[in-house]
Parts: structure tokens; C-alpha cells; sequence
């Protein structure tokens, strides 16, 4: 027996975070309840959101990661509202960095 739960990916895409270097926010919090209302009518039972997180020498910045866990808890909240599991997808960018000297 197979069993198949339908999702959808409710984040809108990432935009530059202001402040930072190079680092993204994920957007797509306006309006989420009511299309996750509606995708629950639809038969949808989780919703896929993106965290990115760019690991370097500098990053991420504090303020990055404040934001991607304000945006991931406003993102759960609104979920459990209207009885959507929650996923959400975690992103790591990494640039390998040794400091001079190291192997």
C-alpha cells in the first residue's frame, strides 16, 4: 500500500537582506494564511517553506539569523492556524574557508 501526501511550496522566492554580505531573506508571509486556507481545501496537508543560510568566513551575520528564525516561526505560526503540517527546506551555502597557515 502506497500512501501519497500532497504539499506545496508556499514561500515566494529570496531577496537580498539588507545589511548584510550578499546574504537572502525569504519572502512570502503576506497573504499566507489565506492561500493556505485555500490549498487546504485543495487537499494539500504540509507546506514547504525556504531557509537559506550562507556560510562563510563572515557569515551568517546575526542579523541573518534572526531574520530567517523570525520569518521560519512566522511561517509555522500561520501553518498550525489553519491545520497545515509545516516542512520547511534548508538551504546551507557554504564557501570552504582556512585561515592562512592551515592546511
Amino acid at each position: 500500500m502506497c500512501l501519497y501526501v500532497c504539499g506545496i511550496q508556499v514561500d515566494t522566492g529570496v531577496v537580498p537582506l539588507a545589511g548584510t554580505l550578499e546574504e537572502v531573506t525569504t519572502q512570502g508571509l503576506d497573504g499566507l494564511a489565506d492561500r493556505c486556507a485555500q490549498y487546504k481545501k485543495d487537499g494539500c496537508h504540509f507546506a514547504k517553506w525556504r531557509s537559506v543560510l550562507k556560510i562563510q568566513k563572515h557569515t551568517p551575520s546575526h542579523l541573518s539569523m534572526l531574520e530567517s528564525a523570525n520569518v521560519l516561526a512566522r511561517y509555522a505560526a500561520i501553518c498550525q492556524q489553519v491545520s497545515v503540517i509545516i516542512h520547511w527546506h534548508r538551504r546551507i551555502m557554504s564557501t570552504l574557508y582556512r585561515a592562512p597557515g592551515t592546511m
